[in-house]
């Protein structure tokens, strides 16, 4: 922990100022390799984070990188990208704003009717998850 404490001092450990791409669609190959590096350290964390001991961690590595892994049946992978494409569309086409649902140019009741499909959406999918199972109930 005492690495951080320079770049805390000198004000140099900060976010970004300006989003992936800006002004542009696609980001460069640089970008592009950055967000993904970033994508799976987040992950691998994450794995680390929930897991109750390093043990069951490097077993959930190992079953990753199994051959088994890559056998997934076709509606599996078709059903997480259908749910998952979406979000990263709106998440990539909002990535210059504080916020994925900043909309201060639409018209009010346009954002009303989209602020109340994201809140029925909540509502509906979270009666069908098994909240024991989400990681912030761990604690």
């Amino acid at each position: 922990m005492g690495s951080i404490v320079p770049y805390i001092l000198t004000g140099t450990l900060t976010r970004y100022k300006a989003p992936v791409a800006a002004g542009r669609i696609f980001p460069t190959v640089k970008e592009f390799f950055q967000v993904l590096l970033t994508f799976n350290l987040v992950t691998i964390s994450r794995v680390f984070f929930r897991s109750p001991d390093i043990h069951v961690a490097a077993d959930f590595f190992s079953k990753i990188c199994s051959k088994s892994f890559f056998q997934a049946p076709l509606h599996l992978v078709t059903t997480n990208l259908l749910w998952c494409m979406p979000m990263l569309v709106v998440e990539w086409i909002q990535r210059e704003k504080d916020y994925v649902l900043e909309a201060k140019k639409l018209n009010i009741f346009i954002r009303i009717i989209i602020f109340g499909v994201v809140i029925a959406a909540t509502w509906y999918f979270h009666k069908q998850m098994n909240t024991t199972e989400y990681y912030y109930f761990k604690f």
